[in-house]
């Protein structure tokens, strides 16, 4: 019943109007549930801790699909400001707090991305390869996951995909974040950089940490789609933390 009026919504009314109402109702939200004065602001980030233990390391290939010469800019920018901001105990990391908005004023180039289920280019396409990144961090070090969508449908094949399905995270600028919240007691720092070839990713504390296990469960697909369910060890048993269903696109990887 929704479905038909926010397709008629999203083509009759401005996309500079859907993103503004889209970032008032975020901000009151925000503020209502108390959210807004956990979010650390970037500047804001203290530097004086000693953040000697690299938790995690992950890495990820840049495939050469169009566009991608903007994506590889786009995520060298993401990762400049995403890169050593210092989280403390209790504080929340928002991706586009971090980020800022993807426009060409903010350095941001035409790149890959996904609307309305087909593939386009758009001015900060590609980024949700960072976003993603970040989401893995923050699930696989036990982190509260705050707030992730996956994405709707999956565009590679097992031999041409970047990341497994479930450990994705897409960000729509107004619409949809990637926010962990430090629940560990410790100070956090997540550190990424950008090659011509790979990203990489790496989580940084204060003292070792024991990691949440993180495992992945597939469901058989039919032709439509398939479901796909992630879990986390926290203890005696496995929580499951997502289960996200992808419709099959056309694998042009």
């Amino acid at each position: 019943m929704l479905a038909p009026i926010r397709t008629a919504w999203r083509r009759r009314v401005p996309q500079r109007l859907q993103v503004g109402l889209a970032l008032c109702r975020r901000t009151l939200r925000d503020r209502l549930t108390g959210l807004a004065n956990d979010i650390i602001e970037p500047a804001q980030s203290p530097q004086a801790v000693c953040l000697a233990h690299q938790v995690i390391h992950l890495r990820q290939p840049i495939r050469k699909t169009p566009y991608w010469q903007g994506k590889a800019e786009n995520l060298r920018i993401a990762a400049q400001r995403l890169n050593r901001i210092t989280l403390p105990p209790g504080r929340v990391l928002s991706f586009w707090r971090a980020v800022g908005a993807p426009t060409e004023q903010n350095g941001f180039r035409l790149g890959r991305s996904i609307r309305s289920d087909a593939v386009s280019a758009d001015i900060g396409g590609g980024l949700c390869q960072i976003s993603g990144l970040l989401y893995e961090i923050g699930l696989r070090a036990g982190l509260q996951i705050v707030e992730r969508q996956a994405h709707t449908q999956d565009l590679y094949t097992d031999e041409t995909r970047f990341t497994a399905l479930g450990l994705d995270a897409t960000v729509v600028w107004g619409h949809k974040d990637v926010r962990l919240r430090n629940d560990t007691g410790q100070f956090l720092a997540i550190g990424f950089e950008v090659t011509s070839e790979e990203v990489h990713a790496t989580l940084w504390s204060e003292r070792p940490m024991a990691l949440a296990r993180v495992t992945i469960e597939i469901e058989a697909g039919d032709q439509r789609g398939r479901r796909v369910s992630v879990f986390r060890n926290t203890g005696s048993r496995p929580v499951r933390v997502s289960s996200d269903f992808y419709r099959l696109a056309d694998h042009a990887s």
